[in-house]
């Protein structure tokens, strides 16, 4: 991500690490941090807990975790971001959709 947006200048990137969920989603909603990698899906969480939240964009997931409990379904992990802006959500959508394309056409640099 950081390397397409500002070509390799890794002096132009801040990686942050939260541990806990709810404070990470705080950061992206109040402009702390731009993107959440390894987000959690959730509807709650894409469409807003209050009518005044706009809720959060989530891209394709690019990582399941574990079946939990009887709904046999694991946890889907992928970017997050605001929904504010429609241009950075689709950037962020074609970057994860495009490692899913060159991994099916074998493309390795």
């Amino acid at each position: 991500l950081s390397a397409s947006i500002f070509q390799g200048d890794a002096s132009k990137v801040n990686i942050v690490r939260i541990n806990d969920p709810e404070q990470s989603y705080a950061a992206l909603a109040n402009g702390t941090v731009d993107v959440l990698s390894g987000a959690s899906i959730s509807f709650q969480k894409d469409v807003g807990s209050k009518p005044s939240e706009s809720g959060f964009f989530f891209t394709q997931p690019f990582f399941y975790g574990p079946q939990n409990g009887d709904n046999n379904f694991g946890d889907a992990f992928a970017l997050a971001t605001k929904q504010d802006d429609p241009q950075w959500c689709g950037f962020l959508y074609c970057l994860v959709t495009s490692t899913f394309y060159a991994e099916e056409q074998n493309i390795t640099q």
